[in-house]
């Protein structure tokens, strides 16, 4: 099956599939020969966990469910292709994406998470209907918050969950 991928300057965002999670799951390894990248030891990044996999399997496998769509992040630097992250677009609402993303600590600080966050929006906005997109994070996360103030998000309040906040991008 070909496989979605999206592009950047030093990236490749290429789209989770149920078969690419459960991969991630179950086989690292697997999942690295599926992406033609090498998997750090450090993955999976902070913030993804086996039941975010689980919650994506489930959310990619229903055709009736939410629209998920959950991309992960290769490095191509140097003829080499690593992975380093990951992120996508959930449907909060039928104008607005909630976005999310996390990279592996030795990859932060680059300029990375910029980058993919610009094409995950670009992308969303190419969606019809769609004319927001949202991003919840924690005030302890400073790299997270300056990547989306740079990616032209602005902060809104309080998040959903118990102490995050929202930051908006209208389009």
């Amino acid at each position: 099956m070909e496989l979605l991928r999206i592009p950047t300057a030093r990236l490749e965002l290429v789209l989770g599939t149920p078969d690419l999670f459960r991969r991630d799951l179950e086989n690292r390894a697997a999942l690295g020969v599926a992406l033609d990248a090498r998997v750090p030891e450090a993955w999976p990044p902070p913030m993804m966990d086996d039941a975010t996999l689980r919650q994506f399997i489930a959310l990619s496998s229903d055709p009736d469910g939410p629209v998920l769509a959950g991309f992960y992040w290769v490095l191509v630097e140097n003829g080499e292709r690593i992975l380093i992250g990951n992120g996508g677009l959930t449907l909060e609402a039928p104008d607005r994406f909630a976005l999310g993303y996390s990279v592996l600590d030795e990859y932060q600080g680059r300029g990375l998470a910029t980058e993919a966050v610009a094409a995950l929006v670009a992308f969303g906005f190419e969606t019809p209907g769609i004319e927001r997109i949202v991003a919840y994070t924690y005030p302890s996360f400073a790299a997270s918050r300056r990547v989306l103030a740079k990616s032209g998000f602005m902060p809104i309040g309080a998040g959903g969950a118990p102490g995050t906040i929202a930051f908006e991008r209208r389009r």
